[in-house]
């Protein structure tokens, strides 16, 4: 994973290095998902996404961005939340 060296560095600038785990590439994701509270996607572009619907088994909350096929699977304020694509600050206030 070639991105992974600068992303550490950016989680350590931002003090948000004890927050963040980087899994890298996994085949234990369900058991995973199982240990999580919250799910989001902050999806640029996106068809049907395969991830919320894996997501959607384990009952964890969605937070994903209004695009593509996401509001098909995600009925905002019922199912999970929908945010506006490339608006951090509306991801981290419904993460909160």
């Amino acid at each position: 994973m070639y991105i992974l060296p600068k992303l550490c560095e950016l989680s350590l600038e931002a003090n948000i290095d004890k927050l963040i785990w980087f899994a890298g590439e996994r085949n234990d994701i369900a058991d995973i998902m199982q240990n999580l509270d919250l799910f989001v996607l902050p999806s640029i572009k996106e068809c049907i996404s395969n991830t919320i619907l894996k997501d959607m088994t384990t009952e964890l909350s969605v937070i994903a961005t209004d695009v593509g096929g996401n509001p098909e699977l995600v009925i905002h304020n019922q199912t999970g939340y929908l945010v506006q694509k490339q608006n951090p600050t509306a991801m981290a206030d419904r993460s909160l």
